[in-house]
């Protein structure tokens, strides 16, 4: 059951990062971000930098199923940003092969 939800949450951590740090419809922002933060505009821009806030933010929400301790949080953070990785590499080569 935790690796199903585990892969759950790593394809969808791994299309929302990508979506954030690649999509057409989140230039504005990061043009409004590169003026104000460049820090932060520079992260938001990395699909691997991204995937971890998304992958923090989906496990504190399934908390109750997921953690039993803060390590099992940090590890499985981890499992998720691993599994995202790999889904955005897929869809990365998808579009750029169209």
């Amino acid at each position: 059951m935790i690796l199903a939800v585990l892969l759950e949450l790593g394809v969808a951590c791994g299309a929302i990062s990508l979506v954030v740090a690649k999509g057409k419809i989140f230039d504005k922002p990061h043009d409004w971000l590169a003026l104000k933060f460049p820090f932060l505009d520079q992260l938001l821009s990395c699909s691997w930098c991204v995937s971890h806030w998304v992958s923090a933010l989906l496990v504190l929400a399934y908390r109750k199923s997921l953690c039993n301790s803060f390590i099992d949080y940090i590890v499985q953070v981890f499992v998720i940003v691993a599994i995202s990785q790999v889904v955005a590499a897929i869809m990365r080569k998808c579009v750029e092969s169209q």
